[in-house]
């Protein structure tokens, strides 16, 4: 829930306490529909993105505690008029600890789908799902991710290798990881945005069919 997840983050008020965040949990659309609607301040809508995405606690802060160093990037991409390739190099530039592309590609996601206009194109969550996903559809590692790292045995059955998209993806690996989705979203007339949820697909005891496909099959 966005706001106990804030109230851990706040802590004992070493950052500012968040105001106004829901004491409920939101999918996709209900986020959208509070990002649009809501008066929330940016820090709080920031706040919002994080703890839909399940962000571990002590990245949250570290990502806070410089949140003045990278609130333009995302004031810019708010705009609507910054292309997704910029928004990723200027927030990759920020190396900002706690706040990898799978974070800062969540921001660059819901700001630039709220701002874009009409059959115009923004930028994709670029997560371990969705890079794998990607890499396994392509046939090659367009994503370039960590060589992985054991999961504790009690949240899988048998060994499984969890990943992170790397900092060494520049904005040249997200744009093609993008145009992929683009690509894929024209082949079967759909929205962009909802291929990239579709790969994500779901995790936890009951996998998801096209999670179970890419553990198993994974480049």
């Amino acid at each position: 829930m966005p706001s106990v997840w804030a109230a851990h983050i706040a802590g004992d008020g070493e950052i500012l306490n968040f105001q106004g965040l829901p004491t409920e949990r939101l999918d996709r659309q209900q986020l959208f529909s509070k990002l649009a609607a809501s008066d929330l301040e940016l820090r709080e809508k920031c706040a919002l993105i994080f703890a839909w995405g399940g962000m571990k606690i002590d990245h949250g802060k570290s990502a806070f505690r410089s949140f003045g160093e990278w609130r333009c990037d995302v004031g810019r991409i708010q705009t609507g008029d910054v292309p997704r390739s910029e928004a990723y190099a200027a927030l990759l530039a920020r190396r900002t600890p706690g706040m990898g592309p799978a974070f800062f590609t969540k921001l660059i996601y819901f700001f630039g789908r709220c701002a874009a206009k009409p059959d115009s194109p923004f930028g994709y969550i670029m997560d371990q799902w969705s890079a794998r996903s990607v890499n396994l559809l392509a046939g090659e590692k367009v994503v370039a991710l960590s060589s992985g790292m054991h999961w504790p045995k009690a949240q899988v059955d048998g060994v499984r290798l969890g990943k992170a998209v790397t900092a060494q993806n520049g904005p040249e690996i997200y744009e093609a990881f993008c145009q992929f989705i683009d690509c894929l979203a024209s082949k079967f007339e759909c929205a962009p945005d909802f291929v990239e949820e579709v790969m994500f697909s779901h995790g936890g005891n009951s996998k998801g069919r096209w999670r179970l496909y890419v553990l198993e099959n994974d480049v």
